[in-house]
């Protein structure tokens, strides 16, 4: 540091917080540098933990004055989501969540907190919630509601975060025939994360709830769930019936439909002897995806994580997860030079619609909606009233380059298929059957035919990272592949899952689920409009 002219800790801290961090976490990265100084580095000389503090405060109040100065509308946020950031800033020190306060290291830094929190709150405006995370919570029902609020009524959500965290209360949000919502005590002094037994200062870590969504979560979970505790205890899981409750208090305006529930788990259970399969019918699926084709949503029960083997559901879920668009032909558009490959994508959309689920800051696309109704227990699908649907998210729109992403990957997944090559992702084993080229940075490897190896990765363009067995590693382009085969498919959810680079959204291809399509083996894709070819 001294050799680039770096003489003070402040200087070298404003270099990491304002030249070598994106521009979306710099605020936070700065306010947790405040904190860490404040609270974690006691070592240091009083003087230069107090100088240190003030020059990274002062930045933050720099930045934070910036961003103030640039119009609302170029941040995706409207004058009343903009009026209601101003309004927790301005009521921090006297906010009633004594719990967080505590964490943030007392009255000392509670401005600091409103910091955290207005600026948490553009983030997921700016997003249409994608952000949005419960982390390591049991509060994924509360945080799909989250989700589906800032992305229907961005301006209630964000009032209502301001409600909460200066009142303690708020108008926008009903529970149990009130006609507002008002945060138990237990809830505003919580000072404890289930993750760990941390502290809420570990909300701020990655993996962990932030404070926005523990604010509006917690509040909702806490008023709704009053005899169990929601601060790191067991107060935090949600049953259909609970989720019912709390959808119609959020949208009191919105037709409410519950397919499944405890009931039907329990008797398919003891019928069934444990071996009954769990998913919702083909008929009662229809319904929802053409309601959320018709600018509605839909809460799904899954089992998630790796316990999830892509399989038939005969098992209970653990996780809500939010049905928040249908991909189909409509979504063909906007791709000029591409024309081919439009018709090809329109065409396999017409025959199997993909699904685009949310979930834990990200979204997941399915390849095949029926692969995804074979795992789904529980449906809460919400029909808003005319007009009033959400927009359902920008990101996939014809003419985004996600929409383009996905588009590709569909017609390419397709042509793996024709090929014989199916579940060419993540997790899935492959043997060479020719000399097959491995990229690693600048070196060419080549592989023998009989060679093993293990797929670890899959990018958007549709290359495969290969771990051979060899110890040689590296990607392998689509035109090889047709030098592959495929030995062994990787099934779960997880386990197949690709991602775009950020790591923003995954695909989930196809795989044969169930006895009858495994038996039924793949369908027919050879359509004259999806030539097969590699680059």
């Amino acid at each position: 540091s001294n050799a680039r002219g770096v003489r003070t800790l402040p200087e070298a801290l404003q270099i990491l917080v304002f030249r070598a961090t994106p521009s979306i976490g710099r605020m936070e990265l700065a306010a947790r540098l405040v904190f860490a100084l404040v609270m974690v580095a006691p070592s240091l000389p009083r003087a230069l933990r107090r100088n240190t503090a003030a020059r990274v405060q002062g930045l933050i109040s720099t930045e934070t004055s910036r961003h103030s100065s640039i119009g609302h509308e170029q941040l995706g946020m409207s004058e009343r989501a903009a009026s209601a950031q101003r309004r927790i800033v301005t009521c921090s020190e006297r906010t009633p969540w004594t719990g967080l306060r505590k964490s943030f290291g007392g009255a000392k830094n509670s401005s600091a907190l409103g910091d955290f929190v207005a600026l948490q709150l553009r983030e997921r405006i700016s997003t249409q919630g994608r952000v949005i995370d419960q982390g390591r919570e049991g509060l994924c029902g509360p945080v799909s509601l989250e989700y589906m609020m800032v992305l229907l009524r961005p301006d209630d959500f964000a009032e209502s975060v301001a409600d909460l965290f200066c009142d303690g209360q708020t108008s926008k949000l009903m529970a149990k025939g009130r006609s507002s919502l008002v945060v138990p005590k237990g809830v505003l002094e919580c000072v404890q994360s289930v993750g760990d037994r941390e502290s809420l200062w570990g909300f701020q870590k990655n993996g962990f709830i932030h404070v926005v969504d523990w604010i509006w979560s917690a509040s909702l979970v806490g008023t709704h769930n009053f005899m169990l505790n929601v601060c790191a205890g067991a107060g935090q899981g949600q049953s259909p019936g609970d989720m019912m409750r709390m959808t119609t208090s959020v949208f009191p305006e919105a037709s409410v439909r519950m397919v499944g529930g405890l009931s039907r788990h329990v008797w398919r259970t003891v019928s069934g002897l444990g071996m009954r399969a769990r998913h919702v019918s083909v008929e009662e699926w229809e319904s929802t995806l053409d309601e959320v084709s018709a600018g509605g949503q839909a809460m799904l029960t899954v089992l998630y994580g790796r316990k999830n083997k892509g399989e038939v559901l005969r098992s209970a879920t653990n996780h809500w997860v939010v049905l928040t668009q249908v991909i189909n032909s409509s979504f063909v558009g906007g791709l000029g030079q591409w024309h081919q490959m439009a018709k090809c994508a329109r065409k396999l959309l017409n025959e199997t619609k993909a699904c685009l689920v949310w979930t834990h800051a990200g979204y997941q696309l399915f390849e095949s909606c029926d692969n995804l109704r074979k795992g789904v227990a529980d449906v809460i699908s919400i029909k808003f009233p005319e007009g009033q649907g959400p927009l359902n998210p920008r990101d996939f729109r014809p003419g985004s380059p996600w929409n383009r992403d996905v588009l590709t990957q569909l017609t390419q997944l397709s042509a793996e298929r024709r090929l014989g090559l199916a579940g060419l992702w993540p997790g899935s084993k492959v043997v060479a059957n020719g000399l097959v080229s491995v990229h690693s940075g600048s070196t060419l490897s080549v592989i023998s035919p009989g060679t093993l190896g293990h797929i670890v990765q899959r990018d958007m363009d549709g290359d495969i990272a290969v771990v051979w067995t060899n110890s040689t590693s590296g990607w392998v382009l689509r035109k090889d592949f047709p030098r592959l085969a495929v030995t062994s498919m990787a099934l779960g959810w997880d386990e197949r899952a690709f991602t775009n680079r950020r790591g923003t959204f995954a695909i989930i291809g196809r795989s044969l689920v169930g006895r009858k399509q495994k038996a039924q083996g793949w369908p027919d894709e050879n359509y004259t409009e999806c030539p097969v070819h590699f680059r």
